[in-house]
């Protein structure tokens, strides 16, 4: 509820992929071969690779019965029904409800720095800035203002290892989905919005 879906079949062609407003989040179905989902297993996951790559989208595979997890998306969030239906919609209810989640709401740990130098005052200005964010927006907002040389520093400082060893794919709004959710899911959101003002204090900027 509240989270645009997105949706697009394989026979969707290039202009319609183009109107795709960049706001959204993009589901992208994967099953077996031999199963009547068959017509949409490639044409999602290439296309929705292109659209995160041109739009910055949120793209989420969503795993079916006897699917695999595409190679492009190996380390990358995805939603799997394989073992249960039941359980598969859970987490895709969780994900698109923590989308639309102000971090306020999500984290009601502050971040406490003893310092009371301006630039100190600064961060803790900008932490306040993003925690006034949702998820979703948050996510944006890193993939408009950072590349992906900067997003690779975050995820080393956050998680203490290197992004191209976890992630597939080098793919700034792809990596980003992952960050923020695998922050939220790891309870280090605090620091993840930290480390955004430390290492880049002009990306809350406008806010």
């Amino acid at each position: 509820p509240g989270s645009p879906l997105i949706r697009v079949n394989a026979a969707s062609n290039e202009a319609k992929l183009d109107r795709i407003n960049h706001d959204g989040v993009y589901l992208t179905w994967t099953a077996p071969f031999h199963i009547k989902y068959k017509m949409i297993v490639n044409k999602p996951s290439i296309q929705g690779h292109r659209l995160a790559n041109n739009k910055k989208l949120s793209v989420v595979p969503v795993l079916l019965q006897g699917s695999e997890v595409p190679l492009e998306f190996k380390g990358l969030l995805y939603i799997d029904f394989r073992q249960s239906v039941a359980d598969g919609l859970h987490a895709l209810r969780e994900f698109l409800i923590s989308q639309d989640s102000l971090i306020n709401d999500i984290e009601p740990r502050h971040k406490m720095l003893k310092s009371q130098s301006e630039h100190v005052r600064q961060r803790i200005y900008c932490n306040e800035l993003l925690r006034e964010m949702s998820l979703g927006e948050l996510r944006h907002l890193v993939t408009e203002r950072l590349n992906i040389e900067e997003l690779e520093v975050v995820w080393f400082d956050l998680f203490g290892r290197r992004m191209v060893d976890e992630v597939n794919v080098r793919n700034l709004a792809l990596s980003c989905v992952e960050l923020m959710d695998r922050s939220r899911r790891t309870d280090v959101l605090v620091e993840l919005m930290d480390t955004l003002c430390r290492n880049y204090p002009l990306i809350s900027k406008g806010l």
